[in-house]
């Protein structure tokens, strides 16, 4: 019987780590968001030591609040977070304070993260830095955009210039790499590969490959490894790769799991002949169809 896959339950306000680790890799097909300055205000509310030794990428200290590129645009971000050291903020601290007062005159939402850096840092350390960047052109230059998070802490989904950057891969403890592409060499060393050859296009049979797909991938789970799924752009065969082994290992339909995989990465988009592959393969894993696979193309 099909279950739902669900992310946890969310709190008014709150934002969890790996929600964060989502806003601030978000990608379309064309650029990364968080190169825009006003997609994101990342508000660190420890002491201007801690964040000066280590914060997460992108934050500012709360103190910035008073910098005006900011102050001037505080009812331009499209997001605004703050973190402390856990999951709470010092509401005695003149900078939060201040902050927080701002935000309200203003009636401008944000969100509190769960867990504050600690958590953050013990699950993406990786993705915590001295860096500082104000600007678009400071931004390209000094912030990596890294693999969407799929699966807690071990399943991974990205483009083929991140499986390529042997940097990026030894600092997320990547081991298994899923190379469905034409365009991408398997050149890594220390890294275990699959290479699917195989074009985007809706007449590959990428089916025939969903259940090895599962073994390869249920290896680095069952071995304590983190696994990337990639294609060209991380768009098509790599969400195709990613739905057929949730619908396995999660037991749940092509709609749960392709409603999932867009919360964990909004630029997933199979080709239609890929979701009517997923169709045939639900209809095989369940006995029955429960997707629509034409109606999901259409909503896409």
């Amino acid at each position: 019987m099909s279950k739902p896959l669900q992310l946890p339950p969310t709190q008014q306000d709150k934002i969890s780590a790996a929600d964060l680790y989502t806003v601030l890799n978000d990608v379309s097909r064309y650029s990364c968001h968080i190169y825009d300055p006003l997609y994101l205000l990342l508000l660190d509310t420890r002491s201007v030591q801690d964040y000066q030794t280590n914060h997460i990428q992108s934050a500012f200290h709360v103190s910035a609040v008073n910098v005006a590129i900011i102050n001037q645009n505080l009812q331009k971000f499209s997001n605004i977070i703050f973190y402390g050291a856990d999951g709470k903020l010092d509401e005695n601290d003149q900078f939060v304070e201040h902050a927080v007062g701002l935000l309200e005159d203003h009636d401008i939402d944000y969100d509190i993260l769960t867990g504050g850096f600690c958590e953050f840092h013990e699950r993406f350390p990786f993705m915590c830095n001295t860096v500082t960047a104000w600007t678009e052109v400071e931004r390209e230059h000094k912030l990596s955009v890294y693999p969407s998070l799929i699966l807690e802490d071990w399943l991974y989904q990205g483009n083929g210039n991140q499986a390529r950057n042997a940097e990026m891969i030894q600092a997320m403890g990547i081991t298994h790499i899923l190379n469905i592409s034409t365009e991408h060499k398997c050149d890594l060393e220390g890294v275990k590969y699959m290479h699917i050859k195989l074009q985007d296009e809706g007449s590959s049979p990428l089916i025939d490959h969903f259940e090895n797909v599962f073994e390869f991938l249920d290896e680095a789970k069952r071995t304590k490894g983190r696994a990337l799924v990639h294609c060209n752009l991380g768009v098509s065969r790599s969400s195709t790769a990613s739905l057929a082994y949730m619908m396995l290992s999660e037991r749940c339909s092509l709609g749960d799991a392709y409603t999932f995989l867009k919360q964990r990465r909004p630029i997933s988009a199979p080709n239609r002949g890929f979701l009517l592959q997923l169709g045939e393969f639900e209809e095989y894993v369940f006995g029955k169809s429960l997707t629509d696979a034409n109606e999901l193309w259409l909503s896409i």
